[in-house]
């Protein structure tokens, strides 16, 4: 079957917004609604789950678009969206995969514990839900599916693709080392809101705490996109998420 980009992008539009309807009870726990929201939260979930599957489709769409260009690999899923012969997975680098996964959940919760709640009061007083430890298991598939395919096929690729257009279109080691320190300390800011929203306010080391964290995953996350492929980002994703949410929690 002939490639065609699209296809493959709505069918991770389509996984997208799978992914964010099964993610509503968590977010639910972690952040209820007011009683007086402005607007029914059936209609105010399936919006936001719209909304995702939307970018997804965009930058999904562009880092299929793109990734042929730069080297990056995505044979796995283009095998299933196009009905061609892969490979499959590779035993050693799923097993790469999970280990760097738990490596990745271990040193942000021990850098947590360690040295954020102690410099940073507030932390201490946060206390989840006790039902957030299983529900903790839907974030899996958005983290580790939706998130990989916004920052790694899609930002991630696009730097890298900039780099190539304006330096001479030949891929270097650094464009890819550059595009993954960018892509993670941007997923770091992305969880300022969430920040401010949880503490109300943002004071130097929340800052640092938001974009230290959320950046030692990206930097694994987007060693393995390089280096082996999409699917694998994913895995490590998915298994940081599950250590972090439902077993460290």
């Amino acid at each position: 079957m002939k490639e065609r980009p699209l296809r493959l992008a709505l069918i991770f539009a389509a996984i997208s917004f799978l992914a964010s309807l099964i993610m509503i009870p968590y977010q639910l726990q972690i952040i209820p609604l007011p009683e007086a929201a402005p607007v029914h939260p059936a209609v105010l979930f399936a919006s936001s789950a719209i909304q995702t599957a939307l970018i997804t489709l965009l930058l999904s769409y562009l880092g299929i678009r793109l990734s042929s260009s730069v080297g990056s690999q995505l044979n796995l899923w283009k095998g299933w969206a196009y009905r061609q012969k892969h490979e499959g997975f590779a035993k050693r680098t799923v097993i790469l995969a999970i280990f760097g996964g738990i490596i990745v959940s271990l040193a942000i919760s021990s850098l947590d514990r360690l040295f954020f709640v102690p410099s940073i009061p507030q932390l201490a007083q946060l206390q989840a839900p006790v039902s957030s430890r299983w529900l903790g298991l839907t974030t899996i598939f958005y983290g580790g599916i939706v998130e990989e395919l916004l920052l790694r096929l899609g930002l991630m690729t696009l730097f890298v693709w900039l780099f190539y257009r304006l330096f001479g279109k030949k891929t270097s080691s650094w464009m890819f080392i550059v595009a993954i320190l960018l892509t993670s300390v941007l997923f770091g800011l992305g969880h300022l809101p969430a920040t401010i929203q949880a503490f109300g306010e943002l004071t130097s080391l929340l800052v640092i705490r938001a974009i230290l964290l959320n950046s030692i995953g990206g930097i694994v996350f987007g060693w393995l996109y390089w280096k082996k492929g999409l699917e694998y980002a994913m895995i490590a994703h998915m298994t940081g998420d599950l250590m972090l949410h439902a077993i460290l929690s």
